[in-house]
């Protein structure tokens, strides 16, 4: 395998903060300069699935081999993951807690225990774009049966998102008949705020992972991964942006729930693919320095653009300067937060 090949990792680090960028747009669609741009905008929710595509990816990548030999591997990649996600979350979430002036002790736990993003109505708690971090925890856990499934037995993509997807429903009937703390309350929250709904977003990354080092193991060459998966996504966002009803969003439709969590995830999947596999001019476009701290800091800055202390530094009279402003705190966290 050519050594530039083994360098894949900072095109997608730089690909963070473009996604952490599309999630922030559309949580402050104020700033949008023209009516197009507000259509957009307020898409830029598929950035969490870049960062689930992603997910899928990189551990895929990282860990899917020697998992199956040695299990004190994926128990040292998990401790690293609690380690760089949970203390960070867990300060934020805090000083969160203490600025609010609602004191809930089960809020709290749920918050705290990355529980909420089960449950519909807490769901957007304290800090409200955490509950991603429930659905990463979730694809962390099952990881293991994944790659066993696929490997020791065989099971096809199909079947196991048809299990995905049965446990969803499931878990969606039970929580509709209980009708207990919003827990899978309902069909669109199962179906866009859990693994259950988002699997495929995961398992298509994982796809991506095998299929290069597949390939690559051939000595086959991947053409134009990057340049087709570009497309795609592109693709399918500005179709998003046109099935998008007045006031709502295109995720909320039949039809734009399949393009946003099928179409769209292929297109990142064959994206982050050729990003780390390919030499192309959008690698080398994000190959800048600061592309790739901003990438570094996407987590921080994911943390930091709602809520504490989201509000006064998008108080802000321009985008730039709301940025600006979020990207040099989120990089100072970072900073010390790696120094430390």
């Amino acid at each position: 395998m050519p050594a530039q090949r083994l360098q894949i990792f900072a095109p997608l680090t730089r690909l963070r903060a473009f996604a952490a960028y599309l999630v922030f747009r559309h949580h402050y669609p104020q700033f949008a300069t023209s009516s197009i741009d507000y259509r957009l905008g307020r898409e830029g929710y598929v950035g969490v699935s870049i960062f689930f595509v992603l997910s899928g990816f990189l551990l895929q990548h990282r860990s899917g081999e020697s998992i199956q030999l040695n299990k004190e591997i994926f128990r040292s990649y998990l401790r690293g993951r609690f380690a760089r996600i949970y203390p960070l979350y867990f300060i934020v979430c805090i000083a969160s807690m203490h600025i609010s002036a609602e004191y809930n002790r089960f809020i709290w736990l749920l918050n705290l225990a990355l529980l909420k993003g089960f449950s519909d109505k807490w769901k957007f708690s304290y800090l409200s774009q955490s509950w991603s971090l429930t659905v990463e925890e979730c694809f962390y856990g099952l990881f293991p049966f994944f790659t066993w499934a696929m490997v020791r037995k065989r099971l096809s993509f199909v079947k196991l998102m048809t299990l995905c997807y049965a446990i969803g429903l499931l878990l969606w009937a039970l929580g509709n008949s209980v009708r207990w703390e919003g827990f899978f309350a309902a069909f669109q929250f199962v179906s866009s705020f859990t693994f259950f709904g988002r699997g495929f977003q995961f398992l298509i990354g994982m796809q991506g992972a095998r299929l290069a080092s597949r390939l690559l193991s051939k000595e086959s060459t991947l053409f134009h991964l990057t340049s087709l998966g570009a497309v795609t996504s592109m693709l399918a966002y500005g179709l998003l942006v046109m099935l998008a009803p007045a006031g709502s969003y295109a995720i909320r439709t039949p039809v734009g729930l399949i393009v946003h969590h099928w179409v769209f995830a292929v297109g990142v999947a064959l994206l982050v693919t050729g990003l780390a596999y390919e030499r192309t001019s959008l690698s080398r476009i994000l190959g800048s320095p600061l592309a790739v701290f901003a990438g570094k800091s996407s987590y921080a800055f994911y943390l930091l653009y709602i809520n504490w202390p989201g509000m006064y530094l998008a108080s802000q009279s321009s985008r730039a300067r709301c940025w600006l402003n979020f990207f040099l705190v989120s990089s100072l966290f970072f900073y010390f937060w790696k120094i430390r």
